[in-house]
Parts: C-alpha cells; sequence; structure tokens
C-alpha cells in the first residue's frame, strides 16, 4: 500500500531549488522576521510538509498546534528552518533530480493565493488558508513518487468527474484521502487534516477551512490555461451556493496580483 511509505516518500519530495536559496538567504539576514521567512517557506510544498510535520511532532506536544507555515517557524525557530531547508536542498545536486507532478507546484501556489484571498469573507485566518492551499493536493505529490507510471497514466484520460474513481482504481484511494491520511500520520492539526481529506466534498458539508480551499481551486481552473483534471464547481455557482460575500471579478484580481507577487518571490534568485 502506497501509504505504507509515505515516509519515505516525503523524503523524496525536494525543496524547489530557488525557494530553497530564497529562504537560506532570508534566515541569514539578521533584518528578516519570522513572518517574511515563513513566505518564503510556504511557497514550496514539500518544505512546508516538513516544517508543519516537525513543528506538529511529539517533541513540541502541550503546545498550540501550528495550523499555518509562520506559527510552525516560530516554534521551530531558525537554525531548525535553516537544516531543513539544507536537508531538503541536497538532492537538487543531481542531474536526475524529480521534483514531482508537472503541474504541481503552479496550482498549488493559484489555489493558496486565492483561498488567501477569499479568506476573511469566511472568517479564515489567510495565513492558515495559503497553508492548507499549498498542501491540499499534497496526496498526488505522493501518488506520483509512489508509482509513477501509474500516476502519469491517470494523467492521460481527461475525465474530471471520473478523476477520484479512477485514483482510488489505481492506487486503492484518492489522492484527497491520501493526503490527509498522510497529514494525520505527520501529525497536521485535525482542521488542515478535514480540509484536505475533504475538498472535493459537497461545499455545503464541509467546514470553513475545506470551503475557502474550494474556492480557491475554482478561481485557479478559471485562471488556468488548461481544462481542469479534477471534479471543481464552477467559481460563480460555488460562490452563490455557499452564499459568501465575495465577487468573482474581485477575487480573480487580487488573486492574479498575489500570484504574480509570490511566483516572483520564488523565482528571483
Amino acid at each position: 500500500m502506497i501509504l505504507d511509505r509515505i515516509d519515505d516518500l516525503l523524503r523524496q519530495m525536494p525543496v524547489r531549488p530557488l525557494v530553497a536559496q530564497r529562504v537560506l538567504e532570508s534566515v541569514e539576514d539578521p533584518e528578516a522576521s519570522v513572518a517574511a521567512i515563513a513566505t518564503v517557506v510556504s511557497l514550496d510544498p514539500g518544505l512546508s510538509t516538513r516544517i508543519l510535520r516537525l513543528a506538529n511532532s511529539a517533541a513540541h506536544a502541550g503546545r498550540e498546534p501550528a495550523v499555518s507555515v509562520e506559527r510552525a517557524v516560530m516554534l521551530l525557530g531558525i537554525h531548525t528552518v535553516r537544516a531543513i531547508v539544507a536537508a531538503g536542498a541536497f538532492p537538487l545536486f543531481r542531474d536526475d533530480v524529480d521534483l514531482g507532478p508537472h503541474d504541481f507546484w503552479g496550482h498549488a501556489l493559484s489555489v493558496a493565493a486565492a483561498a488567501s484571498a477569499a479568506a476573511p469573507a469566511l472568517g479564515v485566518s489567510p495565513d492558515e488558508a495559503f497553508t492548507v492551499g499549498i498542501l491540499h493536493d499534497i496526496g498526488r505529490a505522493v501518488q506520483h513518487f509512489g508509482d509513477r507510471e501509474a500516476f502519469d497514466a491517470l494523467g492521460r484520460r481527461w475525465e474530471p468527474s471520473s478523476l477520484l474513481q479512477r485514483e482510488r482504481a489505481a492506487f486503492g484511494s484518492d489522492h484527497a484521502h491520501i493526503g490527509a491520511d498522510a497529514a494525520a500520520r505527520w501529525g497536521f492539526p485535525e482542521s488542515l487534516v478535514e480540509a484536505i481529506r475533504d475538498h472535493h466534498s459537497p461545499p455545503r458539508t464541509v467546514g470553513r477551512l475545506t470551503r475557502v480551499v474550494m474556492i480557491g481551486e475554482a478561481v485557479a481552473a478559471r485562471l488556468d490555461d488548461v481544462a481542469p483534471t479534477e471534479p471543481i464547481p464552477p467559481l460563480d455557482a460555488l460562490i452563490a451556493e455557499l452564499k459568501v460575500p465575495l465577487r468573482p471579478d474581485k477575487l480573480i484580481r487580487d488573486t492574479e496580483r498575489r500570484y504574480e507577487r509570490l511566483a516572483a518571490l520564488a523565482e528571483t534568485a
């Protein structure tokens, strides 16, 4: 079973090279704040996962759980973050390094940017919304590293409505539940686990953090150049169903601005 190899698969997820470089530069800057360092850390799903996992481990039991990357960085401290980033970046010196599904980072960043923009309208912390937006499809990365051939075969069929069923046939579970099971094993707070697990559930049956992610995915689907490969409801219909005080056109503009700023931050060496 793919879940039996979760820890090994997590170690296979490298940190994006420029993100690692920017984090290492930030932690050496005496004027960089925790919030600034956390912003760069949160741009990378693999690095965010490592940071959150350690911050929510048994070693930090008894403290308030880290639901956002910023909270995790505060708990761990700069020296620990530097060590985690350096360890995650080491495999990047290999020529054959696998950075994961080709569309994974861009989609995760789009969803995170949109989720954080929509968060205040649902009474959710933008930092928490961004974190779960970056991590919501972590199950796809687990599938990719667990069985690349089976994962690539899923991508050759373009029926979004049947994706979850095809994933269950190929992996024994869909990416939402694989990601949630992984997050639970890694000690993530229950609110993050639920949002990862439920982001393809009926919108009115889920909590606020999950709804924020669903809105983020709907925005990302509008902004992407290709048709979505997942079952994602249309943005206007989703906002109307949830009765959220959001204007789709303004949300899209806000998301585009956030995405451009964050992508530039990740890509500037």
